[in-house]
């Protein structure tokens, strides 16, 4: 249990295990502040691999990129503030078959953190050459709305392109639904 007035802030990392030369992946950030206590100055820190290229950094706030470390300020968080950031790197086109990298994140704050052990989370990624057997690396969490309320799901899969989505329902497909965010 924590302190009286500290708080917990929780990161997990999602990401491919296998990756080939080339090859676009895709990592994602899962933050959370628990309850019962809030944080400030809140920030997700990403380091990327030296085996790995920026291609394309997406994220549901802004992001400052310098050198090989991407950082969002998130502020204040409230009790069960929670969200999701996303990396897509490149792997280099000379990466050798059956080397490793790692793409480690982190979330931290001014504050003492009553739990640090779950403040770091990182990937360890090999390239594979020629082929990625498909995985998918970030599921989808299923969700309890009231009828006629929205709710958006979505999921991340890695392997040899071109890959294809198809969602369901309870086994069936959902006709036209194909895009990674349903």
């Amino acid at each position: 249990s924590l302190l009286p007035g500290t708080n917990d802030l929780a990161l997990v990392k999602t990401g491919p295990t296998n990756a080939a030369a080339n090859q676009v992946i895709t990592y994602s950030l899962n933050w959370l502040a628990t309850p019962p206590n809030g944080a400030t100055n809140v920030q997700v820190i990403d380091t990327l691999p030296n085996a790995a290229t920026i291609n394309f950094v997406g994220a549901s706030g802004n992001y400052e990129l310098v050198g090989d470390t991407l950082t969002w300020d998130l502020g204040h968080l409230s009790p069960g503030d929670k969200g999701k950031f996303y990396v897509y790197v490149q792997v280099k086109s000379n990466a050798t078959n059956g080397t490793t990298f790692q793409n480690e994140g982190r979330i931290a704050n001014g504050q003492f953190d009553g739990n640090t052990g779950n403040n770091i989370s990182s990937i360890v990624t090999r390239v594979v050459s020629p082929c990625v057997p498909v995985t998918v690396t970030d599921i989808p969490v299923g969700s309890t709305n009231c009828t006629g309320s929205a709710v958006t799901f979505d999921a991340v899969a890695n392997g040899t392109a071109p890959l294809f989505t198809q969602w369901r329902k309870n086994g069936t497909p959902i006709p036209g639904q194909t895009n990674l965010t349903y």
